[in-house]
C-alpha cells in the first residue's frame, strides 16, 4: 500500500505501538539518527512517556519519508503520516478494508491460497500490537 498507510502499517507491525501513537508521530519525536522514538507522556495511553528503540527496518521505512507541506500554507507538516499536512492521519476503517482486498487478491494469485500468515478478514490493528506483545 502507498503512502501513508504502506509505510504506516509496517511502522505499526515493527514497533507495536498503539494505532493512535504511530498515527500521530512526530518528526520532532524521531531522534537525529532514527535509532530512537521518544514518545511524550501527554500521547500514550498511561500517560508516561517512553523511548521507542527502531529496528533497522523501521529506521529505513522513515529515512524513505519526508516531512509534507500544507497545501494551502506551505508550512511544514509536523506529522510523519498525514493527508493533509495539518493532521494525522485518520480514516483506519477504510484503510482496513483497503488492506483486506490487497490480502484477498494476494491470496487469488495464489490460486485462491490464503497463506497461513495472512489473519482471517474479522481483525483490528490492535490485534496486531495485541499478539506481537505476546
Amino acid at each position: 500500500m502507498p503512502y501513508p498507510f504502506g509505510p504506516f502499517l509496517r511502522l505499526l507491525l515493527l514497533t507495536l505501538q498503539r494505532r493512535n501513537e504511530v498515527a500521530g508521530m512526530r518528526w520532532a519525536e524521531i531522534s537525529p539518527d532514527r535509532s530512537t522514538w521518544s514518545l511524550p507522556g501527554g500521547r500514550v495511553k498511561n500517560s508516561k512517556g517512553h523511548i521507542v528503540h527502531l529496528s533497522a527496518p523501521a529506521q529505513q521505512i522513515l529515512a524513505e519519508l519526508h516531512p509534507l507541506a500544507d497545501p494551502d500554507t506551505g508550512a511544514v507538516s509536523p506529522y510523519v503520516f498525514t493527508s493533509n499536512g495539518r493532521s494525522p492521519i485518520s480514516s483506519f476503517s477504510k484503510a482496513k478494508k483497503r488492506l483486506d482486498e490487497v490480502m484477498a487478491a494476494q491470496a487469488a494469485e495464489n490460486g485462491g491460497k490464503k497463506p497461513s500468515a495472512l489473519p482471517e478478514q474479522d481483525w483490528r490493528f490492535h490485534d496486531l500490537r495485541r499478539t506481537g506483545t505476546t
